[in-house]
């Protein structure tokens, strides 16, 4: 029983890290030298906080940063500085731009015409766009205040205006010479090595857009989809740890005298599954890593948890025949045959248990060594029950031997009194009567 307790207690801690996960561990950064700071969208940054993510502003990008944000331009890059965010992003982070020239670099720049709704003809006023469903499940409309996007390059398109009329005059009111259009491209993103890039031509999350229709949803599935390489790469790095310790547990095996041949085929198998994994990331695609990632760590813990049984299995086996050894020794009178033949029974389970486990039936091989567990547990109870009965039964039979002994040693000691008594009286008899023989008359 103490056994299972500590192999469910090391289950418990394998899972404890799934549980826990969150995005907790992804942290934004607002770039402030380039662009505005986080206090300038502070409903953003609550939400963002909100959600688990650490918020901070940073004067350049480094390592600890997992979304970089640029909001407007207050001051431009340098060809360094652009050199070091390409490097960036393509190591696996990921990088948000709204208004700012640099998305130049990532082929979409922001145009300098306002977008404005048709609903209102006297300004212009913040417009509705289309989130594309494709990449984002359920966020639908948003409200948003900007211009549309220009592009170089074909790129995935996350927000398309609705029809809006375009303020060619930047003179606030709708004139005969602004133009009405509709599916403009406002918001594209792109995997880029194995980072990600948003460029938005609009403000989404200023101010009192971000209370607005869907676009709460929305910045929280954006952000999302930011994470995802972050994430992705700390899985992969969380999950080989994992087989690591799983390898490991071949000198637990080894110990205990079981075949960890099995063992290592298992981890070799996880490893190729891991290369692949790491193929996806470096190609982007971080969600499908990232389920890959969770199937492999449940195989994992899964895997864990049985070899940790298998040792309970194979130090209770051991335990147990070294028991009946010893007992054969102190008690050479008892019978341990059946428990024997019990030992010799249970090590041909065992084998089965390998044999399941290396044609790759491990629900069947945990069944047979949990049966194992407990008819050990039930034959280690029997078998104490009968030694004990066995030497009780021993000690009564010598303590009756010795009072049969006792026994005919006192009736001998009686009968040789006897005889001895009856001799004495029948020799002082004989002496009595020759006296009387030999005695001179009188006279």
């Amino acid at each position: 029983m103490r056994e299972r307790i500590v192999v469910l207690l090391a289950l418990l801690i394998l899972l404890a890290p799934v549980m826990a996960e969150s995005q907790g561990s992804i942290t934004v950064g607002f770039d402030k030298k380039h662009g505005l700071s986080s206090a300038k969208f502070p409903e953003l940054k609550k939400l963002l906080e909100s959600e688990g993510y650490i918020v901070k502003d940073v004067d350049t990008v480094s390592e600890d940063i997992d979304i970089l944000v640029i909001v407007n331009q207050t001051a431009p890059l340098s060809e360094g500085e652009i050199s070091q965010l390409d490097s960036y992003v393509r190591a696996g982070h990921s990088l948000l731009i709204v208004r700012n020239a640099v998305s130049a670099v990532f082929n979409a720049m922001s145009t300098d015409d306002p977008l404005c709704t048709i609903k209102v003809i006297g300004g212009c006023d913040p417009f509705e766009a289309t989130v594309n469903s494709t990449y984002f499940k359920y966020s639908r409309e948003v409200i948003v205040k900007g211009s549309s996007l220009s592009l170089s390059a074909n790129l995935p398109r996350f927000l398309i205006s609705k029809e809006v009329w375009i303020d060619r005059d930047k003179n606030g009111r709708f004139t005969e010479t602004d133009p009405r259009q509709s599916n403009l491209v406002l918001m594209v993103g792109q995997n880029y090595g194995m980072g990600r890039v948003v460029v938005s031509s609009v403000d989404f999350f200023s101010g009192a857009l971000l209370s607005q229709k869907d676009n709460k949803l929305f910045t929280k599935e954006l952000f999302s989809w930011l994470s995802s390489p972050s994430l992705a790469k700390r899985k992969y790095e969380e999950v080989r740890s994992k087989l690591s310790s799983f390898v490991n547990m071949k000198g637990d095996l080894d110990r205990v005298g079981g075949d960890s041949s099995t063992l290592l085929n298992v981890a070799s198998g996880i490893n190729k599954s891991l290369e692949s994994v790491k193929a996806m990331i470096d190609r982007g695609a971080s969600e499908e890593a990232l389920s890959q990632l969770e199937a492999i760590e449940r195989k994992i813990n899964d895997y864990m948890s049985f070899v940790s049984k298998l040792v309970v299995v194979e130090t209770k086996l051991s335990q147990f025949a070294s028991y009946l050894e010893e007992t054969r020794k102190s008690e050479p009178n008892i019978s341990l045959d059946k428990f024997y033949n019990e030992v010799s029974r249970l090590n041909s389970e065992k084998r089965a248990v390998y044999e399941k486990w290396s044609a790759g039936d491990l629900s069947g091989a945990n069944q047979t060594a949990n049966s194992i567990l407990n008819s050990i547990e039930n034959l280690s109870n029997e078998a104490k029950s009968y030694v004990t009965e066995q030497k009780e039964m021993i000690k009564r039979m010598e303590e009756e031997k010795q009072r049969n002994i006792m026994i005919a040693v006192i009736a001998v000691v009686i009968v040789v009194i006897a005889v001895a008594g009856f001799l004495i009286y029948k020799r002082r008899k004989e002496k009595e009567e020759v006296s009387i023989v030999i005695k001179p008359p009188t006279g």
